[in-house]
């Protein structure tokens, strides 16, 4: 079973993989005009959105809990809207 940086490693190779998809969903879903505010309803700081909509870093399953607190969607979802399984 990969670890947490082989996971990110994976997603970041797969072409498919798109967290931006997810962050607007994202937006439309809680009215968050912006990223910044985006990140305020989630509790993160604003260069986690950041590196990962520039795909510099993968999504972490830290950020994916944070967003399921905020939001109760399940994290299948959220790795539906992405293109990950």
């Amino acid at each position: 079973m990969p670890n947490e940086a082989q996971r990110r490693q994976i997603m970041l190779a797969n072409p498919q993989y798109d967290p931006n998809a997810l962050f607007d969903f994202l937006r439309n879903k809680t009215g968050a005009e912006n990223d910044r505010q985006l990140c305020r309803l989630l509790g993160i700081q604003p260069s986690e959105i950041s590196k990962t909509r520039k795909k510099q870093k993968g999504i972490s399953s830290e950020l994916l809990l944070h967003i399921h607190d905020a939001t109760d969607m399940p994290i299948k979802r959220m790795k539906r809207i992405m293109n990950i399984s």
